[in-house]
């Protein structure tokens, strides 16, 4: 059976009508390449609580490594090994008093390698948390 496909050992296509197209942050070093985890939106619904005046506008989105081989990046931005981490901020995106929830979201860019802690806080005080 043949593949409708071919490489050369250096890695380039011996059918010249296929291409090999790569993701932009791709980046050819020679090294072995570290697969990225990104993330474009990151929502929180919040429900069963009383909505009114006093909901918050924004929540604060921390990004934590979880072991020093982690990389994080925010919006291009890379976290340095001695940090604790990252944080976004979550806007509030909906409120619907009837049902009494509210979404929050950010939009900013993460992208990360390895293991990393999320926490949601309203101020002080701890929303949500995981892996």
């Amino acid at each position: 059976m043949e593949n409708s496909y071919d490489f050369h050992s250096n890695g380039n296509l011996t059918n010249p009508g296929l291409q090999i197209i790569r993701h932009p942050s791709y980046q050819s070093s020679g090294r072995f390449s570290v697969p990225w985890f990104d993330i474009r939106v990151f929502y929180v619904r919040i429900s069963n609580f009383m909505v009114d005046d006093s909901t918050p506008e924004c929540l604060t989105l921390n990004h934590i490594p979880m072991n020093p081989d982690t990389i994080l990046e925010v919006n291009g931005l890379r976290c340095s090994t001695d940090s604790e981490g990252m944080s976004c901020i979550l806007r509030r995106d909906r409120v619907d008093k009837k049902s009494e929830e509210a979404t929050f979201v950010s939009t900013d860019s993460v992208r990360l390698t390895g293991t990393v802690k999320f926490e949601v806080f309203d101020k002080e005080d701890l929303v949500i948390s995981g892996f």
